[in-house]
């Protein structure tokens, strides 16, 4: 199940209320949630090649789904933008990083994290059959995994560094400077699952906005997300170190 995060006082107090009416704030809000739930990477971004296929996604009506659009078009509240690399058109949310990025990767790392723990339990518990009160045991095997994942997420990575390399945050740094790193640190875990990903599961991933694509197409963009994915990743890192070492060198 994909949550998404409604901020209560935002909604019943703020400008919205004021800006869409009754039907069009429920339409709005289903913007929200299939930026959320679709195959868009990175989230907070709805791909479509017209106005029918947004509202066919958003289970709104033409006429409500344009209205919608446009009055939030006007107040700023999303932007929509061609990309002429996939012949689509963006929809996008300018203010998401500010109530959902965080959210969103906290919500994925936890997933992640339960799944291997599930994974390292049970492989522990058919592979050493030692007595379950045996932590040592146990923390040993879940090192050795993790160890074994980290040395394939840097294969994949192409030269890249494993996220935990990166420099400790420093303590003294304005708390605006330790949320930004926070944030880099937060994309640069993202940006590394993504990479490790398999050709199937991009495909996957997509199913929604590469429908009707030929193999040769479908490996050409499998390619594309690839390369456009690792750049970001070591730009993310790149940026990452910058700004640790600028900051440390001024403290």
């Amino acid at each position: 199940m994909t949550h998404f995060a409604m901020h209560a006082e935002k909604w019943l107090d703020g400008s919205t209320q004021q800006e869409l009416k009754d039907d069009e704030q429920a339409c709005f809000v289903k913007m929200l949630a299939r930026a959320a739930l679709t195959g868009a990477d990175p989230p907070g971004e709805i791909y479509f090649v017209n106005d029918e296929h947004l509202a066919i996604q958003i289970r709104c009506s033409l006429e409500l789904t344009q209205r919608t659009a446009e009055k939030c078009k006007k107040y700023k509240k999303i932007k929509i933008s061609p990309k002429k690399s996939e012949n689509v058109f963006v929809l996008s949310f300018p203010k998401w990083k500010n109530y959902q990025h965080i959210y969103l990767h906290q919500k994925a790392y936890r997933a992640r994290q339960k799944a291997l723990k599930e994974k390292q339990k049970k492989q522990y518990e058919t592979g050493t059959k030692k007595d379950n009160h045996d932590i040592t045991g146990y923390s040993t095997l879940c090192n050795k995994i993790r160890d074994d994942k980290r040395g394939e997420k840097n294969d994949n990575i192409g030269g890249g560094e494993d996220e935990d390399k990166l420099p400790p945050i420093p303590k003294n740094l304005p708390f605006k400077i330790q949320d930004k790193l926070q944030e880099l640190r937060a994309s640069i875990r993202e940006y590394q699952r993504r990479v490790t990903l398999t050709d199937d599961e991009i495909r996957e991933k997509h199913r929604y906005l590469w429908t009707g694509c030929d193999e040769e197409e479908l490996d050409s963009r499998v390619k594309h997300y690839r390369e456009e994915n690792e750049a970001s990743l070591k730009r993310e890192i790149g940026e990452f170190k910058k700004t640790v070492s600028d900051y440390s060198d001024e403290a």
